[in-house]
């Protein structure tokens, strides 16, 4: 089922197909999940920006923009993955390069991440 180091060498095998569909689905749980916290998030940070000054205020603002960046990264790597699955299936290409494709794809947020509290989080800009 495995070939090399990485990659399946058929994605339409039983086993395979019912683990990626796993990982799909399990995606747009989260899908969902992401704007119904950041609205909380952003509702609970209005009621209490009377409270804040100017700075935390910003502070928080640049903090609930990180996370959302964060949250949709799972996003744009679930829409990878089904682009590259239905063009597996679509084109009959069973490659195990397209599989490393996904794998890479999979890897990209925690890639990201790092740069974005970097560019977000205040005290660490510099």
């Amino acid at each position: 089922i495995i070939t090399h180091v990485s990659g399946f060498s058929d994605i339409t095998k039983p086993q395979i197909a019912y683990f990626v569909s796993y990982i799909f689905v399990f995606s747009f749980f989260v899908i969902i999940y992401i704007p119904i916290t950041r609205s909380k998030l952003l509702s609970i940070l209005r009621e209490k920006a009377g409270h804040m000054s100017e700075k935390t205020r910003r502070t928080h603002h640049s903090l609930a923009q990180a996370l959302t960046i964060h949250a949709v990264l799972p996003i744009v790597v679930t829409i990878a993955m089904i682009v590259l699955t239905v063009a597996q299936e679509t084109y009959d290409l069973h490659s195990i390069t397209i599989e490393r494709l996904e794998f890479d794809f999979a890897i990209m947020p925690a890639l990201v991440n790092p740069v974005l509290i970097l560019y977000f989080v205040q005290p660490y800009r510099m």
